[in-house]
């Protein structure tokens, strides 16, 4: 393929199981598959038999990009990952996005799209290098940490090397195990890193030292300096935007938890460390975007590692450390809880606890698979949980050392987190069919619809993909757009619905869904 405006030129496909390796010609999809997802869903369809499960090794991990993705347009840094999802009951087409430099990478690496089936005997990573790419052995990654991981591969391919990876979650096929690609930042909420990790494949590596054509760049930096308008705005500050003024509305603790935990909160531990100089923190972002929704830490002694957090994790486990620790917002436990998963590769809203008194049987859940821990808090409560079916001091819920036991339990499936790494559908029919868990166990049911209104062939609703999600989340109002998620959101607008759960999680445009659907 003749490099085309927004388009690398060519396509990866890699047989771990036969060694084979391919360089198709873009061209056979493009531009008529549209967008990072439009690729996506046609190479899945042309490459991933119907008939298999999400551990078969004709599966494929797909990774894909968008035309604007590495082009220097503002917003623009996501990469797509799909393949046959086994975080279901039935494995399904999913997919996930991830931010940062490793998209990006891709694009300058001359790749549009990596498609990865089979399955190595041994563990293996991908060195991808401007055009070229070898299997190389990586038995000396096995076992090791995403960062770690990352660290090594680094040393060896040069700083500027970027890698997605898996922990030792993926290793072990824990389904709600991600991918890595930068800290805190990946592909999660799908199982993609199971997938990964029943391949044998513990990292794609990548460097690269091209570059995206653009037909209009002017035209790139004059889009780019009105989405800077929209979301640099102090509170109360009008702006001209498209020709019309628009009052810049900014709530408390809309800079994306800067302080990382109960940011509407005056004293909390973040900034009396601030004041202390005790950590030294900034907002960041990916690249290609203006929004900074990223936060970057670092404690002056080293107790704690360095790393980002963005969005939920910033309040995962906080009111539980919190709760726990009498009222005293906790946030080096906030941050700890954070970089461990991201270091086991796990996802923190399948680990993570948010909401951890909401009732269970009044109001409607969060429609997504996150924070099923609250769920399973909720168990113990009742009584279908105990200390001794479960080996996990819930008495100590919110504690540290809960937090610890829990997360390691999962990555390394020990007890109670075995049965939770089989996936939390698969760990909720298993209590509901089990005696040890009581004669109550049957609630467990009820709690699992609530917690996951749409566990069906095509997956559920995914909060960040169904509803108006950009700008107006910025500050400024009536300047919506979606992200669509196409299969799930045409089986959420034809399927029969229960009438309990919300199909989104703001506001949406009803215009571009009446549009979409």
């Amino acid at each position: 393929m003749s490099k085309e405006y927004g388009y690398a030129g060519m396509i990866l496909k890699v047989d771990l199981t036969t060694k084979e390796i391919e360089y198709i010609p873009s061209s056979r999809y493009l531009p008529e598959y549209f967008g990072g997802r439009g690729l996506l869903a046609k190479l899945y369809w042309d490459f991933i038999p119907a008939d298999i499960d999400g551990f078969d090794s004709r599966n494929c991990l797909i990774f894909t990009t968008g035309p604007l993705t590495g082009t220097g347009a503002n917003q623009t840094a996501t990469g797509i990952c799909g393949s046959k999802a086994p975080m279901f009951r039935r494995a399904s087409y999913y997919v996930s996005t991830c931010g940062g430099a490793w998209p990006f990478e891709m694009k300058y690496a001359g790749f549009d799209a990596f498609i990865i089936t089979g399955e190595s005997d041994t563990p293996v990573y991908l060195w991808i290098n401007d055009g070229k790419c070898e299997i190389r052995d990586a038995a000396f990654l096995k076992g090791k940490t995403t960062r770690h991981t990352a660290e090594d591969l680094r040393k060896i391919h040069g700083q500027k090397a970027q890698i997605a990876c898996i922990g030792p979650a993926g290793e072990n096929k824990v389904i709600m195990a991600s991918i890595a690609t930068d800290s805190n930042t990946g592909f999660s909420q799908a199982g993609h890193g199971a997938v990964m990790g029943g391949k044998n494949l513990k990292a794609i590596c990548v460097r690269g030292t091209g570059s995206i054509k653009v037909a209009e760049p002017m035209k790139v930096i004059e889009i780019n300096e009105k989405a800077r308008k929209v979301v640099s705005g102090k509170h109360g500050e009008v702006r001209v935007i498209n020709g019309k003024e628009q009052v810049t509305v900014r709530k408390p603790g809309s800079s994306y938890y800067m302080d990382l935990c109960c940011p509407t909160v005056t004293d909390t531990e973040a900034k009396r460390d601030l004041k202390m100089g005790t950590i030294r923190q900034r907002q960041t972002g990916c690249p290609g975007c203006n929004i900074g929704c990223k936060t970057k830490r670092k404690y002056v002694d080293g107790s704690l590692p360095v790393g980002i957090v963005d969005c939920a994790g910033a309040i995962d486990w906080a009111d539980a450390g919190t709760e726990y620790y009498q009222n005293k917002p906790d946030n080096r436990l906030t941050w700890e809880f954070n970089m461990i998963n991201d270091d086991l590769g796990l996802d923190i809203f399948a680990t993570g606890t948010q909401h951890f008194k909401r009732p269970y049987g009044k109001i409607p859940v969060c429609p997504s698979y996150a924070t099923a821990l609250d769920m399973w808090y909720q168990a113990y409560c009742e009584g279908i949980l105990t200390e001794e079916n479960t080996g996990l001091a819930w008495g100590d819920f919110g504690s540290r050392e809960f937090m610890l036991d829990w997360v390691y339990s999962i990555a390394y499936r020990k007890n109670f987190g075995d049965i939770i790494a089989n996936g939390m559908l698969y760990a909720i029919d298993y209590v509901a069919s089990h005696e040890e868990f009581g004669p109550n166990r049957d609630r467990i049911i009820e709690m699992g619809q609530r917690q996951f209104p749409k566990p069906g062939p095509f997956g559920g609703i995914n909060r960040h993909q169904l509803h108006g999600y950009g700008p107006a989340f910025f500050g400024m109002a009536e300047i919506p757009f979606t992200l669509p998620m196409p299969i799930t959101s045409l089986y959420c607008a034809t399927n029969v619905k229960r009438g309990k759960e919300p199909n989104v999680y703001m506001q949406p445009n009803a215009e571009v869904h009446k549009k979409l659907y």
